[in-house]
């Protein structure tokens, strides 16, 4: 049972950092959304993990960029944290 676990473990490690690493990659642009979003001008950084952090509310409900690319990422990161596996501990 040990080893089916490990080997369990093992893959969602794999598959969460690719996950990880795919959105990193997608969030190292500059935001398109900085004219749409309030006040979003004044902000003192463009790239959209940056503007991620502050903005997550805007960036979850009204970015088509955030729905298109990120959204299923986080969605499948948030299962596999869900579950509980030892490596996010």
């Amino acid at each position: 049972m040990a080893e089916y676990q490990n080997k369990t473990e093992r893959a969602l490690k794999n598959r969460w950092m690719d996950l990880k690493n795919r959105r990193e990659e997608l969030t190292m642009i500059t935001c398109g959304e900085l004219a749409n979003i309030p006040k979003g001008f004044d902000l003192p950084y463009v790239e959209c993990k940056r503007v991620m952090q502050t903005q997550h509310d805007y960036c979850k409900t009204s970015c088509p960029y955030y729905k298109e690319k990120l959204l299923s990422i986080d969605e499948e990161m948030q299962e596999i944290q869900n579950s509980k596996p030892s490596f996010l501990e």
